[in-house]
């Protein structure tokens, strides 16, 4: 996943991390791989609202 796809980062005290992605990304599932330029990430969590879309990743 291009980091430009990522509009907010937020790291969670429980060890996750919340990512707001634009509108123009694929929308992961649950379970998928994202690859980053520098991180691996599993999807834990999707959310859907107006501004794009949150999901929980946990890193690999």
């Amino acid at each position: 996943m291009p980091d430009i796809l990522i509009m907010w980062r937020v790291n969670l005290p429980d060890g996750l991390t919340e990512l707001t992605l634009s509108r123009e990304a694929p929308v992961p599932e649950v379970g998928d791989i994202l690859i980053g330029t520098t991180e691996t990430w599993e999807v834990t969590e999707v959310f859907r609202d107006t501004v794009g879309v949150r999901i929980y990743v946990r890193r690999t």
